[in-house]
């Protein structure tokens, strides 16, 4: 009998971090992170190099986040789950609209590839359904991929060929959340790179 009880909780305990929403703000990360790789072991081709944005703009930002995590390099997910919630992630606003990161650059850039890392919450990545990749062509904004990530992901990355930009804008249309929050987009950080030749010249 005391078996069967230990056992009816543990599974009322999973159940209930299997539903649980983020962590408030400002809330330590105590559990476990996934046996997952960590980003950093995948190697980034060395003919690419990472292109740093002058400014990093979001439709809006769930109450206690901003965007610093979106572009402070921290990838792994062990060392966010150490972190106070809000450090290791952004969150947009959780409403039904489009949401979206904009990375804008100094001056016009040769982009090759953009990597999109997922927010981690307790044990799991939350990648949204759908995103696109955005570029501005001047009248208005012209997507370049789209994908479909799936469950429980690190990270996603686009399919394109090579184009020049000065802004670039991640997508994420209405309602197409992860799918236990479809009206929220959920990221820790987001890489765009850029080809450069033999000699290390963009």
């Amino acid at each position: 009998y005391v078996r069967s009880l230990r056992e009816a909780e543990r599974r009322r305990e999973r159940a209930a971090q299997q539903s649980a929403p983020a962590q408030p703000a400002g809330s330590q990360q105590q559990q476990t992170p996934p046996a997952a790789q960590p980003a950093e072991s995948v190697a980034v081709p060395h003919s690419l190099k990472e292109l740093k944005p002058a400014r990093v703009l979001v439709d809006s930002s769930f109450d206690g986040y901003n965007v610093r995590p979106l572009t402070d390099g921290e990838t792994d997910v062990r060392r966010i789950a150490a972190m106070k919630y809000n450090e290791g992630n952004w969150a947009s606003a959780e409403t039904p609209d489009p949401h979206w990161i904009e990375l804008q650059f100094e001056r016009p850039v040769r982009v090759a590839a953009v990597y999109v890392y997922w927010g981690f919450d307790r044990t799991r990545f939350t990648p949204s359904r759908r995103v696109e990749l955005q570029t501005h062509d001047g009248g208005g904004w012209r997507t370049v991929s789209a994908v479909e990530p799936g469950e429980n992901f690190d990270r996603t990355s686009f399919d394109f060929a090579p184009f020049v930009a000065s802004r670039l804008r991640v997508l994420q249309p209405a309602q197409q959340g992860p799918p236990n929050r479809s009206f929220i987009m959920w990221v820790r950080e987001v890489k765009a790179y850029g080809a450069q030749d033999a000699n290390g010249r963009d």
